[in-house]
């Protein structure tokens, strides 16, 4: 199974989350840039985001299995 993760282009920032779908996730950053002005996404350097794939574990597996959107990894 696969999840997808938000990451911020050439550097280590992800938000935390594992999403189940790519829309869900490009729908979350959609609402971001629609829901914050572009200085305030310059402080918390939520600019130039990407989706990416990332296979899960185990224990991600049964939880995303049992989440509707998205998990915590």
């Amino acid at each position: 199974m696969k999840g997808y993760k938000i990451f911020r282009n050439n550097s280590p920032y992800t938000d935390g989350r594992i999403w189940k779908t790519k829309t869900k996730a490009k729908n979350h950053i959609k609402h971001i840039i629609k829901n914050n002005s572009l200085a305030q996404r310059r402080q918390t350097m939520f600019i130039n985001l990407k989706v990416k794939v990332v296979t899960l574990n185990q224990r991600e597996e049964k939880e995303m299995k049992q989440a509707k959107d998205f998990i915590y990894s």
